[in-house]
């Protein structure tokens, strides 16, 4: 069993990876999308890398919540 937190990115994702890690949850969703105003964080490729880097070398699993779809695709897909 996997147990995680909704976490914002307004740090980027390496940030929200690295604050489930210190809470030591092995999940986390984000929000692509700031909820009140429905705009989309400018993509950073190279912050993404870095979480997915993290993510996979602290066994974190990251699922998306907004189209539910798990890791890296989800990243890429929602603010690439």
């Amino acid at each position: 069993m996997k147990f995680g937190c909704h976490l914002s990115i307004k740090d980027g994702f390496l940030g929200a990876a690295k604050k489930a890690y210190k809470m030591k949850a092995n999940a986390f969703q984000y929000f692509p999308k700031n909820p009140r105003s429905l705009s989309v964080k400018e993509f950073d490729k190279e912050n993404a890398t870095l979480c997915h880097a993290f993510c996979k070398e602290k066994a974190i699993y990251l699922r998306n919540t907004e189209r539910r779809n798990t890791t890296w695709k989800g990243i890429t897909d929602d603010v690439g």
